[in-house]
């Protein structure tokens, strides 16, 4: 996977995101339900760096604190939108 994404909050926290108002989600379609974080949230992407290849991936990691998007299903989050 080219980038990946890790939230550092607990779970909960992240599902109460689903209860806000539902916005068009930009990568998983109509499929899921999206919401945007009602707060900035800490979080570390993971880039894959140039070359590498699985099952010997490296990569580059970015910390930020950022608004998210989550796709929710039944009122859980189940995708990372944005």
């Amino acid at each position: 996977k080219q980038i990946n994404t890790f939230i550092h909050e607990d779970l909960a926290t992240i599902a109460d995101f689903c209860t806000s108002p539902a916005v068009p989600c930009t990568s998983s379609g109509s499929l899921l339900s999206c919401h945007n974080s009602s707060h900035d949230v800490s979080v570390t992407d993971c880039f894959a760096k140039a070359g590498t290849r699985p099952p010997y991936c490296h990569y580059q990691k970015k910390d930020s604190i950022r608004p998210i998007c989550v796709g929710c299903k039944n009122g859980a989050p189940v995708h990372l939108d944005s």
